[in-house]
């Protein structure tokens, strides 16, 4: 059909002179079915649609971004669109009377569309008879629609011929050029009444987080720089009893190397049976041979397959920084002690953490339990060796750790062991059925006069898990240092406002916002977030209005109607013009020949 068209064209045209306002057409209409996939979801969601919301009866309570302008009018130079264009141009621009145009263009529109979607139902493997039946009804609202819009600019090209006295191949050019130009514009203003109902606005949000609270915080890679820093939820600065690190399936690693070559530090390390928790070694003695070395430059601890637990002791003097993944699970909880709070963190994979010391002792733990439990078919969990890797100054050692068999009334105890004697052997019988093995490590400076300084730095890094700081007080939080973040998610104890106004906002409800937001501490240990979120969500329920839905209707309006009054007189005035004629378009159809 689209060759004999062709051929038609080329017979009653010619072939080069005219095919500049032919090509104009198949731009136009090409622009003016773009937008037909999106508008008869549109009409669809409201006809079929539940809600008595105009954008949630198509999108639900999702907050869905709408595209920009460039890409709306990218969207417009498919092949398929182009192919049904021609087709359309075919059918029009060969009649006579602009009812002839009207109606061959809507059936040639309401055939190649309804040809166009079935292909793609069976080529998707999607084809089902009621939306094949929706599909043809908005085939044909769409198709008669486009035609009229071509008596529309046809009419108007005419009275361009008519008034414009020049040569003919500049009138050529001339009609070419206002054909594009009102596809263009009937394109524009359909993006822009589309994007009236259907675009979700920013809002502005100032949110407030306390104990006790869970949430996700993320921050995008792209927002970062060197005056805007992504959101760390650990302050920099603090004073808690230990600071944990535990993966239940290893992958923990440490190492310690001095900063400071003025200072020299001597280490201590002892071997612990059975300690599950930090608590569990304070009240431990050094009842047992420990390992110890003098004048100390680096060192590297863990296991084979990186350790479970992980816990710095008494972080009074130094600091922290911490390097995970964008996506970071986390929660504040009330503390124990008054005026305190815990704060836990999720990592990812290739996970960071750097303190840097400056107290005169600086002591750290690395454990890893000896249960396994990889035979899941037979639902059992072994006992299995552990061997501990640790280098001094470049020298390695190795010691294997054999568990004891658990005997009826073993208790939980946290013991030491001879740590020389399992560092001269490299292998090492536990004496009592702990289900774990770990080295508690002391570096202790000796005395160089300076008074403030930083000695030395621990970098652990770690596959996953989660990181613990309990009791924190408020003066601690203030050092939280403010970042980015392009994600947040709380719930539990918060207040927020959206565009200034106060939300209601219950223990239960999960709220979601994505954008660009300046995380800070505040005073009482609370965190706040302030800025722009693109998307904001109450227990999955939109809060981004779109225009329509903005409260400012009124206002709109005052502007809307005198442009929606422009944009219908200049389609309706040339249609009924064309029709109250009913003549042909003799000078467009000249305007094509050779």
């Amino acid at each position: 059909m689209t060759n004999g068209y062709f051929a038609c064209f080329r017979r009653r045209f010619g072939p080069l002179r005219g095919a500049v306002v032919i090509l104009a057409y198949c731009i136009a209409i090409t622009l003016l079915l773009s937008p037909g996939p999106r508008l008869q979801i549109f009409l669809m969601g409201i006809l079929n649609g539940d809600s008595a919301s105009i954008y949630e009866a198509v999108h639900g309570a999702d907050v869905v971004p709408f595209v920009s302008l460039a890409e709306w009018l990218r969207e417009a130079y498919q092949p398929n669109f182009l192919a049904i264009a021609f087709v359309m141009a075919a059918a029009t621009l060969r009649t006579g009377s602009p009812a002839q145009m009207l109606w061959h263009g809507t059936a040639a529109g309401l055939v190649a569309l309804s040809i166009n979607d079935f292909t793609i139902y069976q080529w998707s493997g999607t084809f089902e008879q009621s939306s094949f039946i929706q599909s043809l009804f908005a085939n044909l609202c769409g198709a008669f629609l486009i035609s009229c819009a071509i008596v529309s600019i046809t009419q108007i090209a005419e009275w361009t011929i008519e008034h414009l006295q020049l040569s003919r191949p500049v009138r050529r050019a001339a009609v070419a050029l206002e054909i594009c130009a009102f596809g263009i514009f009937l394109n524009v203003v359909i993006f822009y009444a589309a994007d009236f109902f259907y675009r979700p606005l920013p809002v502005q949000i100032d949110a407030y987080l306390d104990a006790p609270l869970n949430g996700s915080f993320a921050t995008n890679p792209s927002y970062v720089d060197k005056d805007n820093p992504p959101f760390q939820l650990f302050p920099t600065d603090f004073d808690v009893p230990v600071v944990k690190w535990r993966n239940p399936n290893g992958g923990i690693s440490a190492a310690w190397h001095v900063t400071n070559p003025q200072t020299k530090f001597d280490l201590q390390i002892e071997i612990l049976s059975g300690c599950l928790d930090a608590d569990w070694i304070s009240g431990i003695g050094a009842d047992r041979p420990s390992l110890r070395v003098s004048d100390i430059k680096r060192l590297s601890v863990s296991f084979e397959g990186g350790a479970s637990d992980f816990w710095i002791f008494d972080t009074d003097k130094g600091k922290l920084s911490l390097e995970a993944d964008p996506v970071a699970p986390f929660g504040l909880e009330v503390g124990k002690k008054a005026n305190t709070k815990d704060l836990w963190q999720f990592i990812g994979s290739h996970s960071h953490l750097i303190y840097a010391n400056s107290a005169d002792v600086l002591a750290f733990y690395a454990g890893r339990v000896f249960l396994d439990s990889q035979d899941d078919k037979a639902n059992t969990i072994n006992l299995v060796p552990r061997k501990l890797v640790v280098e001094i100054d470049g020298k390695p050692y190795f010691i294997t750790f054999i568990p004891a068999t658990p005997m009826p009334g073993d208790k939980a105890a946290c013991t030491i062991a001879a740590a020389r004697k399992a560092f001269q052997s490299g292998t090492f019988k536990m004496p009592s059925s702990g289900i774990s093995v770990g080295v508690r490590v002391t570096v202790t400076a000796r005395p160089n006069g300076l008074l403030s300084r930083q000695d030395s730095e621990l970098n652990v890094s770690g596959e996953s898990g989660w990181i613990t700081m309990d009791d924190i007080d408020g003066q601690a939080m203030d050092g939280v240092p403010g970042g980015v973040a392009t994600l947040l998610e709380a719930k539990g104890n918060l207040s927020i406002d959206v565009d200034g106004t106060a939300q209601n906002v219950r223990p239960t409800d999960q709220f979601r916002a994505i954008g660009a937001f300046r995380g800070i501490s505040t005073d009482h240990g609370r965190l706040r977030f302030v800025g722009n979120a693109t998307s904001l969500t109450k227990n999955e329920r939109r809060l981004n209005p779109t225009k329509f839905e903005s409260g400012k209707l009124t206002q709109q309006l005052t502007v809307l109607l005198p442009l929606l009054f422009f944009f219908l007189s200049v389609l309706i005035i040339p249609f009924r013009a064309a029709f109250k004629t009913d003549r042909a378009f003799d000078q467009v159809i000249d305007l094509m020949r050779q």
